[in-house]
């Protein structure tokens, strides 16, 4: 926060002292932050590959962890599985990423999780049945 506080007061200065003015713009700029920077291309990351053991050990434990039992599925074998990287986390503090898996049993689960540098933290996943006609 105090790293802020510079460019509100230099907002405050700018609309000679109208604050609320300034506020708003500011937390206005904050909120573009993300879509401002260049979008990562979407595509499979080539370091996570899904085939080395390294990344399913990761994943495994980052979905052992995600405790919302409303949404956890019992396990299935999976049977394709896509991850992209949506776009860099605020301030470089990580990469934000969408998974989905589809398992033999009809099971299609996409997993929102976040990377950071000491591991996962998956933040929603929603898994559902499908039917092929």
């Amino acid at each position: 926060v105090s790293a802020m506080l510079p460019s509100i007061s230099m907002f405050r200065m700018a609309f000679k002292g109208n604050l609320g003015l300034a506020l708003c713009l500011f937390v206005l700029l904050v909120a573009c932050e993300g879509k401002i920077q260049d979008p990562l291309e979407k595509k499979t990351c080539v370091d996570h590959d899904p085939d080395k053991p390294l990344w399913k050990k990761k994943l495994k434990s980052a979905l052992a962890e995600f405790d919302d039992t409303t949404t956890k599925m019992p396990y299935e074998p999976v049977d394709e599985i896509s991850l992209v990287a949506t776009r860099p986390l605020p301030f470089h503090l990580g990469v934000r990423y969408t998974m989905r898996y589809t398992t033999t049993k009809q099971t299609e689960c996409n997993v929102k999780f976040e990377e950071y540098k000491l591991g996962f933290l998956v933040s929603k996943m929603d898994c559902f049945k499908f039917c092929l006609f």
